[in-house]
């Protein structure tokens, strides 16, 4: 399960970075409502793990998610620092940090990346594409696949060399060809069974103070595959 959760954290952690003629690249907040499906309408569990709602704070190359349960209490954190190339995730009823090497991508590569159909969302018309990568949950494992579509807003840039180096999940190939800010995004795991959205509801362009972009102290850091 902790594999899976990892997965599509940092499926999620595609999703974010409004243009102004001084600062072309978004600085700020961005919120999202979080929808999930699964057989037999089984989605108490998702809802635990990943929450129902989320904001992404973006300052430069650093980017913090926090994501809340739906009474607004933040379920788990996630930073991603591409200058060190690594991604620090934890739960907030828990001391323990997981960290991904963002430089590798031995457990989870694209196999292909397309164009879709796009979807309007804040009466923004924005750009689908569609990406079907493998995934292997330890060292010894078959592959999973999994099928994930994003949703472009072309009129906002992201900063330049936001994910340079992000080998894992075939991040930088995505975004080297769409360096966009993600408004929308849905993906399928657990082999189709369960389906995940996120759209973007608010977006604040703001100038961002370095309070969200901290590795975590006086918790446990262990590297996760």
């Amino acid at each position: 399960m902790k594999s899976y959760v990892a997965l599509v954290l940092l499926l999620l952690s595609c999703n974010q970075k409004t243009e102004k003629k001084a600062h072309p690249y978004f600085e700020g907040v961005v919120e999202f409502k979080m929808e999930v499906a699964g057989e037999n309408g089984d989605t108490a569990m998702l809802k635990e793990i990943f929450g129902t709602a989320a904001k992404a704070f973006i300052k430069g190359k650093d980017v913090c998610r926090i994501y809340y349960n739906d009474k607004g209490i933040i379920v788990s954190r996630e930073l991603q620092k591409t200058d060190s190339l690594k991604r620090y995730m934890w739960r907030a009823d828990s001391d323990t940090v997981y960290v991904n090497d963002l430089s590798k991508s031995v457990s989870f590569k694209a196999v292909s990346i397309k164009n879709t159909a796009g979807k309007v969302i804040l009466g923004k018309t924005c750009k689908g594409v569609e990406m079907y990568s493998e995934y292997y949950a330890s060292y010894d494992s078959e592959p999973e696949y999994n099928t994930a579509v994003y949703y472009f807003d072309s009129t906002q840039k992201l900063s330049p060399g936001i994910y340079e180096g992000v080998k894992y999940g075939s991040v930088e190939e995505l975004f080297s060809r769409y360096p966009y800010l993600t408004l929308g995004y849905i993906t399928t795991f657990f082999g189709g069974k369960y389906r995940l959205s996120m759209t973007a509801t608010k977006i604040i362009p703001t100038p961002m103070d370095d309070t969200y972009f901290q590795v975590p102290k006086n918790k446990t850091l262990i590297a996760s595959f």
